[in-house]
């Protein structure tokens, strides 16, 4: 099966010490993860309510968009769910699929906020992936829209394996 998943607000609901641990994940220098983190928690925003700004307010999470730096924080964070994934499959838990049959093994494959999952249809793998899946979410804040994620089947996958597998990962 093929699982493409989709973030809510991907780049919104990233939390600061999920990012801040990633970085020293990464080895990175003490003072440029303070300079870092200084860049991405120093912002405030203001809203429009009946056409008045309100006064200004920090967030607590996320990255803004169209800043050069976000792009690659949220590439880094993302590594933290495709090391996870990939420890899954070296203890045997996660089944990736082999292309071409017996050859190389394909458990993800990730674009930026763009996340598609491989693996064996069947109930168990569902539980391993849903479990994944959480552990991440709640690590780094991030939340899979099951409404706008989508798994696609081999053609000969049985039908109550099929319908099983979308009741426990909650996608159509």
């Amino acid at each position: 099966m093929a699982i493409k998943l989709d973030l809510k607000k991907a780049y919104d609901r990233l939390r600061w010490e999920f990012i801040q641990e990633t970085l020293f994940k990464m080895r990175l220098p003490g003072q440029l993860v303070d300079v870092i983190m200084h860049c991405v928690s120093s912002c405030s925003r203001n809203i429009l309510w009946n056409g008045e700004p309100s006064g200004a307010f920090r967030p607590s999470r996320g990255v803004r968009q169209g800043d050069p730096l976000s792009s690659y924080l949220f590439v880094a964070c993302m590594e933290r769910l495709s090391q996870l994934i990939e420890a899954h499959c070296l203890a045997g838990k996660w089944k990736a699929i082999s292309i071409p049959k017996g050859g190389t093994h394909l458990s993800h494959l990730m674009f930026a906020d763009d996340v598609v999952l491989f693996g064996e249809a069947s109930r168990e793998q569902a539980q391993i992936i849903k479990a994944c899946l959480q552990e991440f979410c709640e690590a780094s804040g991030q939340k899979v829209s099951m409404h706008k994620s989508s798994i696609f089947f081999s053609p000969n996958t049985n039908e109550a394996v099929t319908a099983e597998v979308c009741n426990i990962l909650e996608m159509q």
